[in-house]
């Protein structure tokens, strides 16, 4: 996921009075140790944060940072869930 987005989706979260955290390193299922940042969360409060504060996002291209649009992956974490 491109840093810029991550870092939307954060302050998104904070700005919806959520908690999300950034990973800068995240290394998900079937990457085979490449890494790329993810942001983690209740996968619930994070589309909901994305929904509230979607002025954040104006102008960025929705990307998983290696140019594929609108596509990202996400593992689940327990409870959470990782998007990346």
């Amino acid at each position: 996921m491109d840093m810029r987005i991550a870092k939307a989706i954060v302050k998104a979260g904070l700005e919806s009075n959520f908690s999300f955290w950034l990973h800068k390193d995240y290394s998900g299922r079937g990457m085979y140790g490449e890494t790329t940042t993810g942001v983690s969360g209740s996968e619930t409060e994070i589309l909901q944060a994305v929904i509230e504060q979607s002025h954040l996002f104006e102008g960025m291209i929705l990307s998983d940072g290696n140019g594929s649009r609108g596509r990202f992956s996400s593992d689940q974490m327990g409870r959470d869930i990782i998007i990346y």
